[in-house]
């Protein structure tokens, strides 16, 4: 996997992540060392590429997010969707390497990553002596993957709703409305005006005209980095 500059070796609290509710933190520590994990910060913005030998690891968000963007058949990018905390991705080309991957995941500026052998933790059992906890653990964390899955299930249906509407500013409005109720907080903090626009499948041009539009008629507020809807998209 190319990886950018700025990137180090960081020891964090494993036992605060999602992947290992339920379990203390030399139990995470002493799964993740088995398994031949390893933890990552990326300093800068980084793209990172798989190549098919290494598609079999899966991603955890620890700390920052990453971005996956989809490369269509004109060569034209689209963000797919956006992960933080907890969040966990490349699970597809783990267990099924062969698969194309037009896609590239972009790690956000100060993020922490954990990489684990996904494939490998799902066919493979706890190695001996056998061990009746650590049985345990293994299957808290397999308990623990499916949820998290879930979530991310939510996530990209509430993609393909955003990318359903007919009209651009039904998309923004749409996509407001639903990280509004994710973040609990009218005043949405978005990414840059390049990635919202990947995100809402359009070009920045298009979508600053936009926004120009809803700020004159009183539907949009922006600041620096966040929008809020001051009214109810009406039909269109």
């Amino acid at each position: 996997m190319k990886e950018g500059e700025g990137k180090r070796q960081e020891k964090v609290a494993l036992d605060k992540l999602a992947i290992f509710q339920g379990l203390t933190l030399d139990e995470a520590e002493a799964f993740v060392e088995t398994m031949g994990g390893r933890v990552q910060r990326f300093l800068k913005k980084t793209s990172l590429v798989y190549r098919h030998d290494e598609k079999h690891y899966v991603g955890v968000v620890v700390k920052g997010a990453v971005q996956i963007v989809l490369t269509d058949i004109g060569d034209h990018e689209v963000l797919a969707y956006e992960l933080h905390k907890d969040a966990l991705f490349g699970n597809v080309w783990a267990l099924v390497p062969e698969t194309y991957c037009g896609l590239t995941v972009v790690v956000r500026p100060k993020s922490t990553l954990l990489w684990l052998p996904y494939g490998r933790f799902l066919t493979e059992s706890p190695p001996p002596p056998k061990d009746e906890r650590k049985e345990h653990v293994y299957g808290i964390v397999r308990q623990n993957i499916f949820m998290i899955l879930t979530r991310l299930m939510f996530v990209m249906i509430q993609k393909i709703e955003v990318l359903s509407q007919h009209t651009l500013r039904s998309r923004l409005c749409l996509y407001l409305m639903q990280q509004a109720r994710m973040q609990k907080t009218e005043q949405v903090r978005l990414p840059g005006r390049v990635e919202l626009a990947k995100m809402l499948g359009c070009n920045r041009s298009a979508l600053t005209r936009e926004i120009g539009r809803m700020e004159d008629e009183g539907v949009l507020v922006c600041g620096q980095d966040w929008m809020q809807l001051k009214k109810k998209p009406s039909n269109e």
